[in-house]
Formats: structure tokens, C-alpha cells, sequence
């Protein structure tokens, strides 16, 4: 349903572009015109309006694509993994080119900061469930399921859209050996910003067929419920390239600490299902 949606104005108005090119003046042509609310047709024998009213038609097929919602392709809801490893990391920035991570203010992995960000949120986690180390642990590995709700709407204009909505939770899993795992919550809510309106150019959509969401987030920290969780001091910024063509699809979404300085420093990456 999706690939009609997206292909079939395209295939019609390529349709007709070729008959129109096809007509030769030596064919008997006549293109019969019924207005509409009209109990009246008009016939048409002329070989030039002929083309000219077929090449219009095909415009207007293609014209269908500068109005498309292309958020209607996407679901609200996703399924999502998130994991934490660098491999994994470094894969999930390679779907972005050099220049859109120069865009979003990427400037390098930096392991110091990345540390320091684990290390403040271990001693959150050890004043809240009075276990010491979590994400920092050597021995052990951090994985995370959870949903979440996101919404994009479109604005009025030509491809103008707006973040609306992008809230879930995620429960971490700690594995170590001999152990049993151990869990916690973290909840996180849409932080209204200027990166929520998209305003993709013409080149964004149909030549590099993608759009960069960049959303900006607060956390919870919890054990169990949200009530009794720890607010973050710190936005977390999940950025996402999401592919319109040839099908439409989400990439990994990088999630980055932004410092205090401004600079965005990855430290997990999320995998969707839909």
C-alpha cells in the first residue's frame, strides 16, 4: 500500500508524458473533455491541446508530490533495542554523511567525556537502587528494550513539519556472569525546541531522499515507576536520518549527550521494529 501510494501518481504521469510524445499527426485523435457538473462533452481533435492536456495531467500527477504528508508513511509506535557498544556506534553514524554530521554539530567521538557521562549516571543509579557501578562495569553488558510514541505532523506549506509528540520508556538490563541481572527504568519527554520544525529543502527530499530528525529530551531515572524516578540535568538528543526513497524507512537513531559546552558526544545507538 505504501509503494502505491508513494509510486503510482509517478507511474501514471510517466504514462502519459509517453502517449503524448507517441502521437503522431497522422493519427485519427479525439481526446472528448466532460466538465465537471456539466451534462455536456466536449470533443477535443486538435493533436497539440491533445498533448498539451495530457502533459498538464502528468504535471499534476507530479505536483501531488510536493503536497505528500510523507509522515503518513510512519507509524506512531516503535518497538526499539537500544544498545551501547562502540562498534555498534561508529556503524549507526557511517548511515550519515561527513556533511550532514558536520550539520547536526557532530565533531568526534570524544572517550574521556563519554566516561564522565557513564560515571554520573552510575552514581545517580548507586543513590537510587545502592548498587555500585552499572553502565561502567567491566564485566558486564548493558542492553535495553522499550517503546516509544512519536509523532510528526505536517504543517501547511510545501513539506513543513512538526515534531508533536516523542515519549516512551526503556528498561536496562544488566548481565554480568554468576550474577543475576538487574534492571531499571528510564522515561523520557520531548523538550520543545527549534529542531522540531522541519523544514527540509527540495534537494533534502527528492535528490538526497532523506530528512534528519533532531530531537531534544529530559530523562527520568527510575527503578520501577515513574513517580518515583530522578530527573536528569542533562538533554539527551537522539538524531535519526530517515530515508523517504526508494521505500521509506528509519535509520539506527545515534543518541548524544550534549555537554555543556554544546558539543554532542554519542553513547548508544536504538535498532526499530515496526
Amino acid at each position: 500500500m505504501v509503494l502505491i501510494k508513494l509510486y503510482a501518481p509517478a507511474l501514471l504521469a510517466m504514462a502519459l508524458i509517453i502517449v503524448s510524445l507517441r502521437l503522431k499527426i497522422k493519427d485519427n485523435i479525439m481526446l472528448t473533455l466532460t466538465p465537471p457538473l456539466l451534462n455536456v462533452s466536449i470533443p477535443i481533435t486538435s493533436r497539440v491541446l491533445c498533448r498539451l492536456i495530457l502533459v498538464g495531467l502528468s504535471l499534476t500527477c507530479f505536483y501531488y508530490y510536493l503536497v505528500l504528508d510523507f509522515s503518513s508513511f510512519f507509524p506512531s509506535t516503535y518497538e526499539m533495542d537500544v544498545f551501547y557498544d562502540e562498534e555498534g556506534i561508529e556503524n549507526s553514524l557511517s548511515h550519515f554523511t561527513e556533511d550532514e554530521l558536520e550539520e547536526i554539530g557532530f565533531s568526534g567521538c570524544d572517550k574521556n567525556i563519554t566516561n564522565i557521562y557513564y560515571k554520573d549516571l552510575d552514581e545517580r543509579i548507586n543513590s537510587m537502587l545502592n548498587y555500585q557501578g552499572f553502565f561502567s562495569l567491566k564485566d558486564g553488558i548493558v542492553h535495553s528494550h522499550g517503546e516509544t510514541d512519536f509523532k510528526v505532523i505536517k504543517k501547511s506549506g510545501f513539506h513543513k513539519y512538526r515534531i508533536k509528540k516523542a515519549k516512551g520508556e526503556l528498561t536496562h538490563v544488566l548481565e554480568r556472569p554468576n550474577t543475576g541481572d538487574i534492571s531499571l527504568k528510564t522515561f523520557f519527554d520531548l523538550i520543545p525546541t527549534s529542531y522540531d520544525h522541519l523544514n527540509p529543502s527540495f534537494s533534502d527530499i527528492f535528490i538526497k531522499r532523506r530528512i534528519i530528525l533532531q530531537p531534544r529530551c529530559k530523562q527520568i531515572l527510575a527503578e520501577k515507576n515513574r513517580s518515583d524516578g530522578i530527573l536528569f540535568d542533562h538533554i539527551l538528543v537522539g538524531i535519526t536520518r530517515v530515508v523517504l526513497f526508494p521505500v521509506p524507512t528509519f535509520k539506527n537513531t545515534v543518541y548524544f549527550y550534549e555537554s555543556s559546552n554544546g558539543r554532542l558526544i554519542p553513547i548508544g545507538y536504538a535498532v526499530y521494529s515496526y
